[in-house]
């Protein structure tokens, strides 16, 4: 039987609201996000992510691979909240020198995430958008 109206409705506000809660939780912007948590302990200490999260991760790993290092989420020095700009060629090689999935460890056993590098930053605007 099909649902009425209003259920259908229910069950779309519902997954529009879990949408838009996955992508504040992996948003860079938002400081109280997981992946603001894990750009805050670069460097310092392994950080629980949600299993949610640690998919993305996941995936962002593999898109990685089979891009040859062309997608890479450790970006996050080179993207910046605010008014775009064009960064002088200076800034961009003091970045660059900080991005690559290597600073990026997984461990599914554990659920945690681990930047090695403090000066690594994690954007998963490339994959996770609403």
């Amino acid at each position: 039987a099909l649902a009425s109206a209003p259920a259908r409705a229910e069950v779309v506000d519902d997954a529009f609201a879990r949408m838009a809660g996955l992508a504040a939780a992996m948003s860079r912007f938002d400081p109280g996000s997981h992946v603001s948590a894990l750009n805050r302990a670069a460097g310092a200490h392994p950080v629980a992510v949600p299993a949610t999260m640690m998919e993305v991760l996941q995936q962002a790993q593999s898109v990685h691979e089979r891009t040859g290092g062309a997608f890479d989420v450790t970006v996050g020095r080179l993207t910046h909240a605010g008014v775009p700009r064009i960064p002088d060629p200076g800034e961009v090689q003091a970045a660059l020198a900080h991005v690559g999935m290597r600073h990026l460890r997984l461990d599914r056993a554990s659920g945690t995430a681990y930047i090695d590098d403090p000066m690594t930053q994690v954007d998963l605007g490339g994959i996770a958008k609403l």
